[in-house]
This record gives structure tokens, C-alpha cells and sequence, in this order.
């Protein structure tokens, strides 16, 4: 299965590249997604219970906001971590002679970075882990890598198609 999409514009020498994330398993997503859900649920339901459960009242110590702010921290990060294994993509475009590069995780996205190049950049890889690779696009001593690791098949037909525009 193809996890990228390239597209040439011969015109003005542009190219967007699109790289999607490797299919995670369901039961994998499923769990990050119940973690997360678990991280915001617990802290609340602790403290409509103690609430409730309190005769004299109920009085908030800086430990229990302070769990709680942890707590939401542990939920934002298994939130993203379930996007990101889910939606994920990383978007390269070039074109008058800058390079952009944002990740998208959906309903979050990175900011753009861009790198003037006064020429086209060169495509190269850096070996990652389990035999996959990660792209890093090289042009005046600056360097744009990829956060999204690719198999060797789809590494081949990247320079294939690179080396043909």
C-alpha cells in the first residue's frame, strides 16, 4: 500500500508531497482512546464524589488541582498520540524556491516551517528503525527531515519519481 502522494508541476518546477502515518492496529487505537478518555473522566468523577459525599463541605486543596492539571496534561498527550496513529500526515510543498513543512494530526497541526533554498532541494534518507527510512530534503547546508518513516518500496519509487521530474 502506498503511504504517499506526489504531485509535479513541470510549469515552475513545484512539488507537493503528502506522507501518511503506518495503519496502527484497532485494538491499539482503541486503548490510547480509552486511556485518554480514562485521564479526563477520573479526576472528575473524584471530585463530584467527594463533593457529594462530604458533610461539612467540600474544600479544594492545590493537590487536588494540581492532579487534576496532570491529569489533563496525560489526556491532551494520549489525545494527540491517538490522532496522530489515526489521521496522521506530514505535507512537504515547494514551491518559489521555499520549502514548507507542517504535520497535521487533524484537529491539530503544527505550524509551518519554511526554508528558502535557492535551488531544488535533494532528496535523501536516513535509516529510522525497523528497516524503514525517514526523508530529508538538503539544499544549502539546511536540512528538513521527516517525522514519518517509509518502507523500502515506497522509498524506491520517491527517488524513481524525484529523479524523472
Amino acid at each position: 500500500m502506498k503511504r504517499y502522494h506526489l504531485q509535479f508541476n513541470p510549469e515552475d518546477t513545484s512539488f507537493a508531497l503528502s506522507l501518511k502515518v503506518k495503519p496502527v492496529l484497532f485494538l491499539v487505537k482503541l486503548v490510547i482512546l480509552l486511556f485518554g478518555i480514562a485521564a479526563i473522566v477520573l479526576p472528575i468523577a473524584f471530585f463530584v464524589l467527594q463533593a457529594s459525599g462530604s458533610k461539612m463541605g467540600f474544600k479544594v486543596h492545590f493537590a487536588h488541582l494540581l492532579i487534576f492539571a496532570l491529569q489533563l496534561g496525560v489526556a491532551y498527550f494520549l489525545l494527540r498520540l491517538y490522532l496522530w496513529n489515526a489521521f496522521g500526515t506530514e505535507h512537504f510543498t515547494y514551491a518559489n524556491k521555499q520549502l514548507h513543512h507542517r504535520v497535521n494530526y487533524k484537529w491539530f497541526s503544527q505550524q509551518k516551517h519554511a526554508i528558502d533554498y535557492t535551488e531544488f532541494p535533494d532528496l535523501t534518507f536516513e535509516k529510522g528503525q525497523d528497516q524503514e527510512q525517514r526523508l530529508v530534503f538538503l539544499a544549502d547546508n539546511q536540512t528538513i527531515h521527516s517525522t514519518i518513516s517509509l518502507t523500502t518500496a515506497d522509498i524506491e519509487s520517491l527517488k524513481t519519481a524525484f529523479d524523472k521530474r
